[in-house]
């Protein structure tokens, strides 16, 4: 992705990226929510005991691993960011139609009943000219 690709070899570095987004509370209730993308944030357990780096032996060296690392967790998120959105859209337009499908419904409705009440009225006024010209 070329914004991945500006986002981590730009030149100056970015400090800081925020991405605003929308969020799926429930179908019916989509909120925006703020994400930081850049810099990462460690949510590990501080108490978690850290690992010895003679534990792993790597092929790559530690800034090519952490260059592909960073690219792939800032793809997933962007990834996830997106779809979370567009299924945020998705609910918002389907709660729109079904009420404009609701009120579409009830309009017709309306405009029945004025029609019927229209014809209705209409009938004892032909029948009294019908029985006037007998």
């Amino acid at each position: 992705m070329k914004f991945l690709e500006l986002l981590l070899h730009h030149d100056p570095k970015f400090t800081n990226v925020v991405i605003f987004s929308n969020e799926l509370k429930t179908f019916f209730v989509q909120k925006p929510h703020e994400t930081v993308l850049v810099p990462f944030t460690n949510e590990q357990e501080k108490t978690a005991e850290p690992l010895s780096k003679d534990e792993y032996l790597w092929e790559q060296s530690p800034k090519d691993l952490l260059d592909q690392l960073a690219y792939q967790t800032l793809e997933v998120q962007l990834h996830y960011l997106l779809f979370e959105s567009l299924l945020a859209e998705h609910a918002a337009r389907f709660i729109s139609m079904d009420n404009a499908t609701r009120n579409a419904q009830s309009l017709l409705e309306e405009t029945q009943l004025q029609y019927n009440k229209l014809r209705q009225a209409k009938l004892p006024k032909e029948l009294t000219e019908l029985v006037s010209n007998i």
